[in-house]
């Protein structure tokens, strides 16, 4: 069965940068996209076929409703409370420092920068 990842962003404009960043060398990936957490729970309850979460830190709880600050740190818990042990890259306008199994390194983004394309193939290579 093909694996995905999955992608947790609120901002329509960081998710199109984040998706460029995995297409630029992973044109063949399966993307799945949500914005809340309320969906991204759902998501990762009901599909065990996700290698890799690309995770805001900073996200709505329930869909159309305003961002939570820390929202990702709730992702983790709930990943290691679920015995999930799934990779997980930051991908957060600021600097998160957190130590948790999952996660395997932080994208810096902020809508002045351009993402690397470079950094995210690094990663990506590095989950698999």
């Amino acid at each position: 069965m093909e694996k995905s990842i999955l992608i947790i962003e609120d901002n329509k404009y960081k998710m199109s940068h984040i998706k460029d960043a995995l297409f630029e060398k992973h044109n063949d990936i399966n993307l799945i996209v949500c914005s809340s957490r309320n969906e991204a729970m759902r998501i990762i309850m009901n599909n065990r076929d996700i290698e890799l979460i690309i995770l805001d830190w900073n996200f709505p709880a329930y869909a159309d409703d305003y961002p939570v600050k820390g929202m990702g740190k709730y992702i983790l818990n709930m990943l290691s409370v679920l015995g999930i042990a799934t990779k997980v890259i930051i991908c957060s306008s600021e600097n998160i420092s957190i130590e948790h199994s999952n996660v395997i390194g932080q994208i810096l983004y902020n809508p002045n920068t351009i993402l690397s394309f470079e950094e995210f193939d690094e990663l990506i290579t590095k989950s698999r």
